[in-house]
């Protein structure tokens, strides 16, 4: 994969996708065990972190759109952090630790559905669906009013699944 088109691309789709102007840091982001984060910080910036494993594309495209979705569905309530601040990898957590998930889950699941429903937007509108620039390239073609659309569906789809593990 050509990352410097890669790079370029997600950071012109970026604002468009999360709703508002985001930096995108190419490198771990502060927490160890993440491979990216979401961060508005104590200015209220948008700051994603996305860590760049160039030899596995597929891994920072998904986590390029994941972390876009959070920024998108959960900037009102993010806390205002001084995170962006901190050294890559210089602090704990961001990993899948039991409570981590109870806490987090229902937000992660929000952030999963809307990904997914980019994903499949872009890799049924691409003539290469395995390759993350050629889908990013569809997802910067694709109309504003759609994209609201798979923000709606991707929260119902994320409230029903949480519902249905209460229910159990």
């Amino acid at each position: 994969m050509d990352s410097k088109m890669f790079k370029k691309r997600a950071e012109l789709l970026a604002q468009r996708l999360a709703g508002r102007p985001v930096e995108i840091r190419w490198q771990h982001p502060p927490y160890a065990e993440a491979l990216g984060c979401a961060i508005k910080t104590r200015d209220g910036e948008a700051v994603a972190y996305i860590t760049p494993t160039w030899d596995e594309p597929n891994k920072v495209y998904r986590t390029y759109l994941h972390e876009m979705a959070h920024l998108r569905l959960h900037w009102d309530v993010m806390p205002k952090t001084n995170h962006a601040d901190q050294p890559s990898g210089s602090m704990a957590g961001g990993g899948s630790t039991q409570l981590g998930n109870i806490i987090h889950r229902p937000i992660e699941d929000e952030a999963d559905a809307l990904k997914a429903d980019w994903m499949a937007h872009a890799e049924n509108n691409t003539w290469r669906p395995s390759d993350p620039n050629e889908c990013l390239k569809a997802l910067m073609d694709w109309l504003p009013t759609e994209f609201k659309a798979a923000i709606e569906k991707a929260v119902t789809h994320a409230l029903e699944k949480a519902l249905k593990g209460k229910s159990k």
